[in-house]
């Protein structure tokens, strides 16, 4: 789905990220790299990896943390 003329591709990622997201795919598959919407890109690529970033963080969080409690809390484990 690459957004027709009457709707440019800014709009579009306002109105509607996953069709955004597609048309983006589909411009770079064809290789019609002018076309892309590169402020926008730009943008979610960037908030992307910010939310990666923060997922692996909280991730990790959690696993030292049942460590932790797995260590030096033998009284609460489960057997199994």
């Amino acid at each position: 789905m690459v957004a027709t003329v009457s709707e440019p591709l800014s709009t579009l990622y306002l109105r509607d990220e996953t069709a955004w997201l597609e048309t983006m795919a589909e411009l770079i598959a064809r290789n019609e790299l002018s076309e892309l919407d590169y402020d926008n890109l730009r943008e979610y690529l960037t908030d992307r990896a910010i939310r990666d970033r923060r997922e692996v963080l909280s991730r990790l969080i959690v696993l030292i943390a049942h460590h932790l409690k797995w260590q030096f809390q033998p009284s609460g484990r489960k057997p199994g």
